[in-house]
C-alpha cells in the first residue's frame, strides 16, 4: 500500500519536471523562480492552523537556508531551458545532493559515516564525471562551456542538501513538518517578491511564463507529491524508502525512451538519424552506466 504511494511521488515528482522542462524553454526563468514561491507559498497556506512560532535561532536558520534555495530555483529552470539537454543527464548531479546532505550532516550535526556509505558517496560522484564525459571537447574550455548546464544543476542540488539538512535538524528540535515547509516556503517567497516589486516585475512577469495552466498543474503535483511523501515518511522506514526512490533514474530514462520512440515514429529523418546512431549508443551506454552507478550509490549512502 505504502510502497505504491511512494512509487506515485515520484511519478508526481517526474511529471512535474517534465512539465517544467516543456515551459522552461518558452519562460522567463526569473518569472518561473518567483511564482513558483508564491503558488507554493499558497498552496500550503490552508495548513496554517499547524504552524507554530519555531523561535528566533529556528527563524533564522530557515531564513538562511529560505533566501538561497529560492534564488537557487532559477539556476534549475535555466538549466531545464537548455533544449539540448535530457533530463536524464542531470539526474546524477541532482542526486549528489545526497552526498552534501551526508557531509553536512558529518560536520554539522556529529553523525557518523561508515565505508558502506562511503563507497556509495564516490559511486554518485564518479556518476556525475562520466556524465560529464558526454561533451568533452578536448579542452578544459571547451569542457566547462560544454557542461555549464550541469553546473546549473549542481548549484540547485546544492540548495536542496541545505534543506534536507535544516529539515533534519529542526525536527530533532521538535517543530513539525507543517511550521518549517511553511517558513521555509515563506522565506523564499518574500525575498523574490521584494525584489520583483522593487524592479517593478511583479505583475509583468505572470506574461512571461508559457502554459501558466500547465505550470499552476505542475507545482500542484509538486505539492501532492510533498504531502504523499509525508505520510509515507510516517509509516515506513527510511531504509525501505530510499531503496524505492533509488528508482527514479531509471523512470526519467524510461520516459526519454519512449518519447524518442515517438518522435521516431512521427518523424522522417532519413540517413541523418543513422549517421547520428552511433553517438547516441555511445550517450545511452554512459547515461545508464551513471544512472546505475548513482542508485547504487544512494542505496550504500543509506547502510549502516
Amino acid at each position: 500500500m505504502f510502497e505504491l504511494l511512494l512509487l506515485l511521488t515520484l511519478c508526481l515528482n517526474i511529471s512535474s519536471d517534465i512539465v517544467d522542462r516543456r515551459i522552461s524553454g518558452l519562460s522567463n526563468p526569473r518569472a518561473l523562480t518567483l511564482w513558483a514561491a508564491i503558488l507554493q507559498l499558497l498552496l500550503v497556506c490552508p495548513f496554517i492552523f499547524w504552524v507554530q512560532w519555531p523561535g528566533w535561532p529556528h527563524v533564522g536558520l530557515l531564513l538562511l537556508v529560505g533566501v538561497f534555495s529560492g534564488f537557487a530555483r532559477e539556476y534549475w529552470y535555466r538549466a531545464l531551458a537548455q533544449t539540448h539537454e535530457q533530463l536524464s543527464r542531470f539526474v546524477p548531479f541532482v542526486r549528489l545532493s545526497s552526498v552534501l546532505v551526508l557531509a553536512l550532516a558529518i560536520l554539522l550535526l556529529g553523525e557518523t559515516m561508515t565505508p558502506l556509505m562511503a563507497a556509495g558517496a564516490l559511486l554518485m560522484i564518479g556518476a556525475g564525471f562520466i556524465i560529464s564525459l558526454e561533451r568533452y571537447g578536448g579542452s578544459w574550455r571547451e569542457f566547462m562551456h560544454a557542461n555549464r548546464a550541469l553546473a546549473l544543476v549542481a548549484v540547485f542540488a546544492t540548495s536542496n542538501a541545505f534543506i534536507s539538512v535544516s529539515y533534519k535538524y529542526l525536527l530533532g528540535h521538535e517543530l513539525n513538518i507543517i511550521t518549517i515547509y511553511f517558513f521555509l516556503k515563506l522565506f523564499q517567497c518574500l525575498p523574490l517578491v521584494t525584489k520583483a516589486v522593487v524592479e517593478g516585475t511583479l505583475i509583468s512577469s505572470r506574461k512571461e511564463i508559457a502554459r501558466p495552466l500547465w505550470f499552476v498543474l505542475s507545482r500542484l503535483f509538486q505539492t501532492v507529491a510533498a504531502l504523499v511523501f509525508l505520510l509515507v515518511l510516517y509509516r515506513l522506514p527510511l531504509t525501505r524508502v530510499e531503496p524505492l526512490m533509488a528508482l527514479s533514474p531509471f523512470l526519467y530514462l524510461a520516459w526519454e525512451w519512449v518519447e524518442r520512440r515517438i518522435e521516431r515514429r512521427f518523424s522522417l529523418r532519413g540517413t541523418a538519424a543513422t549517421t547520428a546512431g552511433a553517438t547516441e549508443r555511445r550517450v545511452l551506454i554512459l547515461r545508464v552506466v551513471a544512472t546505475g552507478m548513482t542508485i547504487v550509490g544512494l542505496i550504500l549512502l543509506h547502510q549502516k
